[in-house]
């Protein structure tokens, strides 16, 4: 291995050698993700699970990243050696304080600054593949100009690309241009990227819907490829709460979106006082957000910090109502499913979602126990905890749940991609 090789980091292992089976070579998988984290962000939870469950189906994954992050964990009894994590840092100036630094990333780079790590990405998957070939490249965005490196790719290597979106593009109103330029130069990447890639997996309906009406010459290879839950991450025990032990539990976890969240929340507790609901019910919120709860509140509301997914499943499943909210600003329909959906959705308990309709509607309304209200609502949370309370009950199964299981949607994944490899 020579020394201007990515080296794999340091508590992950070396790749192995290859390995014949029935069905032939070891596959081998790059995934490049931005964001790496171990799972812990919505950027890189995507990628950690797929890696971890491709790694039982008979392929190797390097997992290939700017971020320095904590490699993910397997679940136990799985082979190590099935996953390597290859660090390739940003360009040295991208990270700097200094405003020219920051304008010239901004401006000379199109669509995005992220951009500036394609060039090294590509050098890095170029010299993963002297070393061990490489049969298909799933690039995983946002950021979207990250698929510029499935398209140098494809141009310079023989593999199979994969342009995983988990976010909608030029039709994604969320996203903000810092000039028309920037917009034109997305729609045009956004176009190539379509016509190079093998295969091209949308996480909704209505976002897959949307690429097929721009492109209709290329829908054969639009695939909905949705988020969705690790059953391993709710294996584990419960942990204690510190919480009153005769009281039903109103649950949010996730993060603030601003000061949204903490308004709301703090309305409902509000009203939970106001309809002397606080006696029997109490809420509890994970997340990032220090500043949880507000001092007025701490006793109907209890904050239990950041939790990792695998102690966040089980503390989930003792909901008698789980709170999903969609921040201002969206538009109907909705593209948008919030990543946290799933494990609700897994936990069994019933689930009050205020926002527009769209995608995520569309999977709540498949299941029992599920609640769509306007957000409007959140003016009158506790007169709605008090109308459906004998309705409310903590996690009960629910029937056809498994669809969402990581390992089912990699089993689909493989399928995509047995088929894309058998047409090269």
């Amino acid at each position: 291995m020579g020394s201007n090789v990515p080296q794999p980091e340091d508590n992950c292992c070396e790749h192995p050698p290859y390995e014949r089976v029935a069905s032939g070579r070891k596959r081998h998988i790059v995934i490049a993700c931005f964001g790496w984290d171990g799972g812990r962000s919505a950027g890189s939870f995507r990628a950690v699970k797929f890696a971890r469950y491709l790694a039982k189906r008979n392929t190797h994954v390097t997992l290939l990243t700017p971020c320095p992050g904590q490699a993910a964990t397997l679940p136990e009894g799985e082979v190590q050696s099935s996953r390597a994590v290859v660090r390739v840092p940003l360009p040295r100036g991208f990270t700097s304080p200094h405003l020219l630094a920051r304008l010239h990333y901004r401006f000379v780079y199109y669509p995005e600054p992220q951009r500036a790590w394609v060039r090294p990405a590509l050098r890095a998957l170029q010299q993963i593949q002297e070393q061990r070939p490489i049969d298909a490249a799933l690039v995983t965005t946002p950021p979207h100009s990250l698929q510029l490196l499935g398209i140098r790719a494809v141009s310079k290597m023989e593999l199979t690309y994969v342009a995983d979106f988990r976010d909608d593009w030029i039709t994604n109103h969320r996203l903000r241009w810092h000039t028309p330029l920037h917009r034109r130069s997305a729609a045009t990447w956004e176009a190539r990227t379509v016509a190079s890639a093998d295969v091209v997996t949308l996480n909704t309906n209505i976002v897959a819907d949307r690429f097929r009406r721009r492109y209709p010459d290329w829908a054969g290879k639009f695939h909905v490829l949705t988020n969705g839950y690790d059953e391993h991450d709710f294996a584990g025990p419960t942990p204690p709460l510190a919480v009153p032990a005769d009281k039903k539990l109103i649950m949010y976890a996730g993060g603030g979106y601003g000061a949204f969240m903490l308004d709301t929340l703090s309305r409902l507790a509000q009203g939970l006082k106001e309809q002397n609901l606080d006696r029997r019910w109490h809420l509890v919120t994970a997340g990032p957000d220090e500043s949880w709860p507000p001092s007025e509140h701490a006793d109907v509301w209890t904050h239990l910090g950041w939790l990792p997914n695998e102690k966040l499943c089980p503390v989930l499943t003792q909901a008698s109502l789980l709170l999903l909210a969609m921040p201002p600003g969206e538009k109907t329909p909705s593209g948008t499913v919030p990543l946290k959906t799933y494990n609700y959705l897994r936990a069994g308990g019933p689930i009050l979602y205020l926002g527009e309709r769209g995608a995520t509607t569309d999977i709540l309304k498949q299941f029992p126990d599920t609640y769509t209200e306007p957000r409007s609502m959140w003016e009158h949370a506790g007169d709605w905890v008090q109308k459906h309370e004998e309705l409310l009950l903590p996690g009960r199964p629910r029937i056809g749940v498994d669809r969402y299981s990581i390992a089912s949607l990699t089993g689909q994944l493989m399928t995509i991609l047995e088929a894309a490899l058998d047409q090269k």
